[in-house]
Formats: structure tokens, sequence, C-alpha cells
């Protein structure tokens, strides 16, 4: 992200996803629940009504998608499809870190 990108969380927003954060443990049924609610009330305290998580397994050498939102329902197969492709120990040995 470009420096004239990036926005501070202001101090009322850190807050506010305290709270949410706290709501959301307190109301989650399980896991899965709780990621739910926090990340879609990070995306709305932020504005990002795009989220993704992602895990990386490095012994298996393989990227899962953990959340989606926002984005259209069939661009999850798609990118899951793409990542179990990708050869990231081959193109990170063929490039440059930087």
């Amino acid at each position: 992200m470009l420096e004239s990108q990036k926005e501070k969380v202001s101090l009322s927003q850190e807050k506010e996803l305290g709270l949410l954060l706290t709501e959301a443990l307190a109301q989650g049924d399980g896991l899965n629940d709780f990621l739910d609610r926090f990340l879609r009330s990070i995306g709305d305290v932020l504005g990002a009504p795009h989220l993704a998580l992602y895990d990386y397994d490095d012994p298996a050498d393989y990227f899962d998608i953990l959340y989606w939102r926002g984005y259209p329902q069939s661009s999850r197969s798609e990118l899951r499809r793409k990542l179990f492709r990708l050869n990231l120990r081959r193109a990170l040995s063929q490039r440059e870190p930087f």
C-alpha cells in the first residue's frame, strides 16, 4: 500500500473496535461466528466492503481462504483453484526478495 493511501486508525475507531471485539466474543456462537462478527465489524468501521482472511500452511505449501466477504460468490472458488496451483517456493526462488 502506498504511503498516501494509508490512513491511521483514530482513537475513537480503536475504542469502537475494542467494544465490537468484546461484543463479538460475548455474543458469538463458536469461533466461526466470532470471526464473522468481528471481521464484519472491522470492515464496517474502516469502510472496507471487501474482506479476505488467508492462512498459509508452510509444511503443505498451501494457502487457504478462511474468510471471504464482499466479492462475487464464484470468485472464492476461482481464487482457491488458482492458489492450489500456485508454486510459491518456485516463485520465491526465481525472484529477488524486494
